[in-house]
């Protein structure tokens, strides 16, 4: 819970069209979740970037949006590896700037 808590405190946020994106410190998927679940109702979608000692944690959330294209762009564009379902994505891709992450969700 300190940890979520640490995270979310640290989280900087910005609209990127209909995606409310999100920077934060080291965080795993379950924090990334937590915090994604308490912003659903602030964009169509909710992409999370936690950033770990070898590039990105990403978890990308949607209540009504298809959020698999944004996993592929963003492990073709950054070697990473994820997926997951409609409504949820998550994995891991390389560092990279973050206007360069922001560039691919559009």
């Amino acid at each position: 819970a300190l940890n979520e808590k640490l995270a979310e405190a640290s989280l900087s946020t910005e609209m990127v069209g209909n995606i409310l994106v999100g920077f934060t410190g080291d965080a795993d998927f379950n924090t990334l979740r937590n915090i994604a679940n308490g912003k659903l109702n602030m964009a169509e979608y909710i992409a999370l970037f936690a950033e770990t000692a070898d590039g990105f944690n990403y978890l990308i959330a949607s209540k009504s949006g298809d959020t698999r294209n944004f996993a592929k762009a963003l492990n073709e564009n950054f070697s990473g590896k994820g997926g997951g379902r409609p409504d949820c994505v998550q994995g891991k891709i390389a560092k990279a700037e973050k206007q360069k992450l922001i560039d691919v969700l559009k």
